[in-house]
């Protein structure tokens, strides 16, 4: 036997559901290239997450022609740490975002261009080796 409050609730979700069938979702009717930009103002971190929304947002961010990784890692602590960070979490940091950004670059839709790619920070050598056959690929043909 459902008790009132139980059913409250269940009638109070039913309503809920039926209201929020009736929005519709006006950010998905946008053109590709208006989310793109879109995307563009976000931090990459955040972009990056959009792409777990649908399989649209994954085809977005996997075509994304902006990428600026300027800001994913900086070479000192964060700016409010209390304690300087090591050099060991510095190396860290860098490995995870070299290696977000090789991730990236290697799973790229075949015919997406990139106009902007921005990184700031240490720069390998060998990281170039893995990024430029990439980003030579796809550079904006336009």
């Amino acid at each position: 036997m459902e008790t009132r409050a139980a059913k409250k609730r269940r009638l109070l979700m039913e309503q809920e559901n039926k209201h929020n069938e009736k929005i519709k979702d006006r950010l998905s009717d946008l053109p590709d290239d208006v989310l793109h930009r879109t995307l563009s103002f976000l931090p990459i971190k955040s972009a990056a997450h959009t792409s777990t929304l649908s399989k649209r947002w994954r085809k977005l961010w996997d075509s994304c022609p902006i990428l600026n990784f300027s800001k994913a890692c900086r070479p000192t602590g964060l700016r409010f740490e209390k304690k300087p960070a090591t050099v060991g979490e510095v190396y860290d940091r860098h490995s995870k975002v070299v290696n977000g950004i090789s991730k990236v670059l290697s799973g790229r839709h075949e015919n997406s261009n990139i106009e902007v790619f921005e990184y700031a920070g240490y720069m390998n050598p060998s990281w170039l080796l893995d990024w430029v056959p990439c980003l030579v690929k796809h550079v904006n043909r336009a």
